[in-house]
């Protein structure tokens, strides 16, 4: 008779796990789903171009850090020429008015100067070097993803608004910034993996680059790739 009444027991135990756990996935899909909707059309994500067309002039350090390698960037752009420093190491620069973009090697002390006779060619796409600019548009594909707000917080004296996304082992928090739209921070950590960055210093307006990079301390290689 024990038998005959634990079986059951036994059975209905399981189903009601299955159960629970079948409607936990389910009401994390509703959940996500409901945030990809809010997210359509939450003004804090803006699209790229209007980012784009704000950030006409900035200067801006951050870190990044993947799986404990930490890697520094630097990036300044102007209406008069840009510069961008990966772990004051390597330098892309340009003052525009030469129309020569100039990747330099700062321990060496070399580099090249590009001829760049269309304006329509970017040296970072040339140089498969994005800068900052993937870090700043992180959020893009975790607003469609579902991330959740939650909360805002004051981040180097900026207002930003959080928002989480947390789906099997992926767990992310970042911070947009309200006025630009970009992410000044973000963490996220998957398994054993974790990443995250997070801007040190950002200046909106009145930068320059006048008198950061001195050419004549470098032995330059002049090279044209309009061929």
């Amino acid at each position: 008779m024990k038998i005959k009444i634990f079986l059951p027991i036994a059975i209905i135990t399981v189903i009601i796990i299955f159960t629970c756990s079948c409607s936990k996935e389910t009401a994390q899909k509703i959940e996500i789903f409901k945030n990809i909707a809010e997210n359509a059309s939450d003004e804090t994500f803006m699209n790229r171009e209007d980012i784009e067309s704000k950030l006409k002039n900035f200067n801006i350090t951050m870190t990044v850090t993947e799986n404990g390698n930490v890697t520094k960037w630097t990036e300044i752009k102007t209406e008069n020429g840009f510069y961008l420093n990966n772990n004051d190491s390597t330098i892309i620069y340009s003052d525009f008015k030469s129309k020569k973009y100039y990747v330099l090697n700062e321990k060496e002390k070399t580099g090249i100067a590009m001829l760049l006779s269309s304006e329509e060619i970017s040296p970072f796409a040339i140089l498969g070097a994005g800068g900052i600019t993937p870090y700043l548009y992180f959020f893009e594909a975790f607003r469609f993803l579902g991330a959740k707000k939650s909360g805002t917080e004051t981040i180097l004296g900026r207002s930003t608004i959080v928002y989480t996304y947390n789906l099997n082992d992926i767990n992310l928090k970042m911070w947009i910034d309200k006025e630009y739209g970009i992410c000044v921070k973000y963490e996220t950590k998957e398994k054993d993996k974790v990443s995250k960055m997070e801007i040190l210093n950002a200046k909106f307006g009145n930068a320059s680059i006048d008198n950061l990079v001195d050419l004549s301390k470098y032995q330059i290689q002049e090279i044209n790739i309009n061929q």
